[in-house]
């Protein structure tokens, strides 16, 4: 390893393997409107579960080493797809209150070394 932090490019549905969602009839759309800050998601459904359109949109996010090697070792044992165990994980997420997501973030800021730098 040469030290210099490269960014690691997530692809949540990449062809490894990983089952694509069938997205609902009603779900499908041509473009994915922002989601409200607050309140129910248009991508979810009355019963809590999440459903997706069938579109993605690749990113970039730098994650910590160490929570990438405890997602692989805790996919690879569990033989799950990563992609899907990541947007499970963001959904699940999202599900909380405004106040419980914050405090989420502020525990993983606090756990975050000095190197990290602070945006």
């Amino acid at each position: 390893m040469t030290g210099k932090r490269e960014p690691i490019d997530l692809d949540l549905f990449r062809a490894s393997g990983a089952l694509v969602p069938e997205p609902a009839a009603s779900s499908v759309a041509e473009t994915t409107p922002a989601a409200p800050a607050v309140g129910r998601q248009e991508g979810e459904q009355a019963g809590g579960h999440w459903q997706w359109s069938g579109h993605d949109m690749p990113r970039t996010h730098r994650y910590p080493t160490e929570l990438l090697e405890a997602l692989e070792d805790r996919t690879s044992r569990l033989k799950l797809p990563v992609g899907l165990t990541v947007a499970a994980a963001i959904a699940s997420l999202l599900d909380r209150s405004d106040e419980e997501l914050e405090a989420a973030v502020r525990k993983a800021h606090a756990a975050r070394p000095p190197r990290f730098g602070r945006r």
